[in-house]
């Protein structure tokens, strides 16, 4: 969901709570129009959903954010930047772009499973990583622990460095079948 509000809905609250029931992933902007609040805009700050903050490359948190919260996920992609056609001029930026990345990078990762499903191996309790806890605790596994303290509390999502190819596809496997065992 790329927008954000400073207000909360009733309607938005019962889908939200809808999909949450029905083990959906959610990701939500964590601001709108550039703003600096204290905390991130609604929908993005609802417990079921995956806020994302923006960042620019190298972790650098994008100067629009919301602040980090501790105790909330301060999940953030690479919002800056970002072409969008050809043409190089034309570049978006903030976390209502960020938001489909981090979607897209979800997508990936649950695309790699239903393949390695397929095939030899199989992840321990696989319909786990199809929730919000599930793919919270594979973004944090994609986030530098020591980046995430370093970059003011966002936790800078990576996942060249989870899904790696040097490590193989059975290492990469595994790792997901711990992190699904230990919800």
């Amino acid at each position: 969901m790329s927008f954000g509000s400073p207000y909360e809905s009733d309607d938005i609250l019962d889908a939200l709570d809808h999909a949450y029931q029905r083990k959906k992933i959610l990701f939500a902007a964590a601001s709108n129009e550039g703003s600096r609040n204290s905390r991130s805009a609604f929908p993005g700050r609802h417990c079921a959903v995956l806020c994302i903050h923006s960042a620019k490359g190298w972790s650098t948190p994008s100067y629009y954010n919301p602040p980090a919260v501790g105790n909330e996920d301060n999940f953030s992609v690479l919002g800056e930047g970002v072409a969008i056609s050809e043409d190089d001029r034309n570049r978006l930026r903030g976390t209502s772009i960020a938001t489909p990345i981090a979607a897209g990078i979800a997508a990936l990762i649950l695309e790699l499973l239903c393949q390695s499903q397929a095939g030899d191996w199989r992840i321990q309790r696989p319909g786990r990583i199809w929730s919000y806890a599930g793919m919270r605790n594979i973004f944090l596994a994609m986030s530098s622990e020591s980046q995430a303290h370093a970059v003011n509390g966002y936790h800078y999502v990576q996942p060249w460095d989870f899904v790696n190819t040097v490590k193989g596809r059975d290492h990469v496997m595994r790792d997901i079948s711990y992190r699904m065992q230990n919800l």
